[in-house]
């Protein structure tokens, strides 16, 4: 303590103060970001092809976890129970893929086609046509479907059903 006492007071009180603020602003900024990235974003890297072209192998993806989501994001999520119940590694703890259908809505799969509420959809960004088909499925109410870009390379919502929004951890912001 003597030694602070002797630092300060060998000091110009101004540059104390100025010293003192800096370090509070410092901290501050730090604690800010370090909150940020707790509370509303997440990094990740992509670890399939399950959504290319969109995504690539290790792409880095910035999910804002503070926000809403709809129909044509793209959102992380933590896998429902069905995904385990069809063999998939417990370690496998978030996904990364497309709503395509939101509570209520009607959605199938026909002659590698997807059709939501009965009318096909634009998909500019799918790699190719899906080569499965599924029968019409009621999304429930509070979940979303979805499914990955490379509909063929991709274990997602034609496997193992809808998402409850309590598994969403947010939505992609942007990727690097």
């Amino acid at each position: 303590m003597s030694l602070f006492i002797t630092w300060i007071s060998s000091k110009d009180v101004s540059s104390a103060i100025h010293w003192l603020i800096c370090q509070a602003f410092s901290i501050s900024i730090g604690a800010s970001f370090g909150l940020i990235i707790v509370f509303i974003i997440q990094l990740g890297t992509v670890p399939s092809n399950s959504m290319y072209p969109s995504l690539q192998i290790d792409d880095l993806v910035v999910v804002n976890k503070f926000g809403q989501w709809r129909k044509g994001d793209i959102i992380v999520f933590r896998p429902p129970t069905e995904f385990y119940e069809l063999g998939s590694s417990t370690e496998i703890k978030m996904l990364i893929k497309r709503i395509v259908a939101i509570q209520g809505d009607a959605v199938e799969m026909r002659s590698g086609k997807l059709l939501v509420n009965g009318r096909e959809q634009i998909e500019p960004f799918v790699y190719e046509a899906a080569d499965y088909e599924f029968s019409r499925l009621i999304i429930p109410p509070d979940s979303v479907f979805v499914l990955g870009d490379n509909r063929n390379s991709s274990f997602d919502g034609h496997n193992w059903g809808s998402v409850h929004k309590n598994n969403i951890i947010g939505r992609m912001l942007c990727k690097f």
